[in-house]
């Protein structure tokens, strides 16, 4: 088992939480096997020990994951998709990834749009529920509050907001 106790974790669709037990568990037609129970800020999931590479758990990333994700918020936006419905699809896929860095490119890519439109409904769900995520395991890694991270990563996207609209970044349109 690659994850011990009390070790922080990433899960793809519920963000940073630390495992608090692992537990022999039965749930619904499945045998018995064993099983991260991981804590979030919104409630507890368990995580087949099985399953956890197919799922996705990661560990939380490190500081060179960091120094390369600093450097994609404040890199040149990618062009996506202009009807809302495609583009939906487009961030799905590059979400199910899994990886910080496509988190932060989805982050960065749908921010840029926002600057030029409001964006979709279900884009500002999804922006807002991953820029939340991306809070959190920068938070977890670096030992900095939620607070100071949200900051920290607020001003990245501001230096590239205040690029872009010098020019020295390309219209996403």
């Amino acid at each position: 088992m690659p994850f011990q106790v009390g070790e922080s974790v990433v899960h793809p669709s519920h963000g940073v939480g630390q495992i608090i037990g692992i537990k022999s568990q039965q749930f619904f037609d499945r045998e018995r096997e064993d099983y991260y129970e991981i804590s979030l800020p919104n409630g507890t999931v368990w995580v087949s020990v099985a399953d956890q590479d197919r799922i996705g758990l990661r560990q939380v990333a490190d500081r060179a994951e960091l120094d390369a994700c600093r450097l994609i918020l404040l890199s040149q936006p990618a062009e996506m998709n202009k009807d809302f419905r495609k583009r939906r699809v487009e961030v799905l896929e590059r979400l199910r990834e899994g990886t910080l860095r496509s988190i932060c490119m989805v982050v960065r890519d749908l921010t840029a749009i926002s600057w030029q439109k409001p964006l979709s409904e279900a884009d500002a769900a999804t922006l807002h529920k991953i820029y939340d995520n991306l809070c959190r395991e920068w938070a977890a890694s670096t030992g900095l509050s939620l607070d100071e991270t949200t900051q920290l990563l607020d001003s990245l996207l501001n230096e590239l907001r205040s690029t872009y609209a010098q020019g020295r970044v390309h219209a996403l349109d």
